[in-house]
């Protein structure tokens, strides 16, 4: 009866524990929704983008994976103005990561 009365506590107490982990912070479920959400749009050697959470970081990498630019927004909306040969590139804000073209 002991171990029996033992084992549910055990059960439960576990259960709170993991119940617990899955509750996430809402300021990570705000960020999550507005980085989904980054809208980018390139004219020329302009790149505008909207919908980034202030604070957040905007980096461009090559397609090899180096990193050109990084910048701190410190608004929802940022214009960046570029210095990049044409080509493709990718465009990392917070956890989106996004393929633009400089034409």
């Amino acid at each position: 009866m002991r171990k029996l009365v033992f084992f549910i506590l055990l059960l439960l107490s576990s259960v709170s524990v993991f119940t617990a982990a899955a509750k996430e912070d809402p300021k990570v479920q705000e960020s999550e929704k507005l980085s989904s959400k980054v809208s980018s749009t390139t004219t020329g050697q302009t790149l505008y983008l909207q919908n980034i959470l202030p604070g957040s970081l905007v980096e461009i990498y090559s397609l090899v994976g180096i990193k050109l630019l990084s910048i701190r927004s410190e608004s929802s909306e940022k214009t960046i103005e570029l210095s990049l040969p044409k080509g493709y590139y990718f465009l990392k804000v917070a956890n989106t990561v996004k393929k633009i073209v400089i034409k």
